[in-house]
């Protein structure tokens, strides 16, 4: 069974290499970057164990993917639209393609554009890549949705071949609350993004605590309104999240501690893109939830704020200077 990786970044070459050292044959669709580290790639999880897999095939062709049984797609939120542009005519009909994306409708996009049936996954954790080693920086596990129709099979082989590799997987069957609940988690990345904080530091400082709590709350009130229950990646209840984060700094660091368990060096995938000079996915996380809003009639005044701050850091890098980033007081002061 040959499993291909579209988009092998941080998540995407960090799955391939843990699949690749268990014997999997996986070939990484990656940037040139990548590629010339290819035979010197590493993924080291939470726990500091430490994978390798030197037959990777990696490379810059999308021919590579061609023919694969499984596809993981690990692209940003926007580039979804080129993944099947580029997907289409190599993959067969009977293929199963995994999203391993953030946002709320990738995978709907990706099974209607192509002619493989796909299927929405949620990776709760986060990845840091500094040159060929990618690590697992705050813990967490892979949720996947049920397997369509016919597909059982193949979608059964990947989540032993996930769990042989050290993976913790959940096969969900309500996906759309799983999306739902890690959306909520993830409008931190915006905090961060908007701040030029790491996870932890975001998490310890109280003004980014209240500017989270505050997106959550407004998010919990968008998915109420849309009829969807998310469910929460931790083992604290997502009602209860926004009430926690506003509690002294003390017990924040403590329940932190236990649940996402962050690296000091973790930073979130928005706040990276800004600093390597890419276009962010603000749009499908906090920027979602002002969309989904403004159809409801909902007010979102605090994801608002933190859309237009990212937005403002992405024009400051397309114009080639540096975001001024905003400090947690400015950010709260916004709300």
């Amino acid at each position: 069974m040959d499993i291909g990786v579209f988009g092998a970044g941080a998540i995407g070459g960090y799955l391939g290499v843990r699949l690749g050292a268990v014997g999997e044959r996986v070939r990484l669709l990656a940037r040139h970057d990548l590629i010339e580290l290819a035979g010197r790639l590493e993924a080291i999880d939470h726990a500091g164990q430490r994978a390798v897999a030197p037959e990777l095939i990696v490379s810059a062709d999308p021919d590579i993917l061609r023919g694969v049984a499984i596809c993981l797609v690990t692209v940003k939120s926007q580039d979804t639209a080129r993944a099947i542009e580029v997907l289409a005519p190599r993959l067969d009909p009977g293929a199963l393609v995994v999203s391993f994306q953030n946002g709320l409708d990738n995978a709907r996009r990706l099974d209607e554009g192509l002619a493989a049936s796909a299927v929405q996954g949620v990776v709760t954790y986060n990845v840091l890549r500094a040159g060929a080693v990618m690590r697992q920086a705050t813990k967490g596990k892979l949720v996947i949705a049920r397997a369509p129709a016919g597909l059982a099979g193949l979608h059964a082989r990947l989540v032993e071949a996930l769990r042989r590799a050290g993976e913790r997987v959940e096969v969900a069957a309500d996906i759309d609350a799983e999306v739902a609940g890690k959306l909520l988690v993830n409008l931190n990345n915006g905090v961060c993004a908007a701040t030029g904080l790491p996870i932890a530091a975001a998490l310890a400082d109280p003004d980014a605590r209240a500017v989270f709590a505050a997106c959550v709350e407004e998010g919990q009130r968008v998915f109420r309104a849309s009829g969807v229950t998310p469910a929460s990646p931790f083992a604290l209840p997502l009602a209860v999240v926004p009430l926690a984060l506003r509690l002294p700094d003390a017990v924040v660091r403590q329940l932190a501690g236990r649940l996402v368990a962050a690296r000091p060096d973790a930073k979130s995938s928005t706040l990276q893109d800004l600093e390597r000079g890419r276009a962010t996915e603000i749009g499908d996380l906090n920027g979602a939830i002002v969309e989904r809003a403004r159809r409801l009639g909902i007010e979102c005044p605090a994801n608002a704020a933190v859309l237009a701050a990212v937005r403002a850091h992405e024009a400051a890098v397309r114009a080639g200077e540096r975001p001024r980033y905003l400090t947690p007081r400015e950010l709260r002061d916004r709300l």
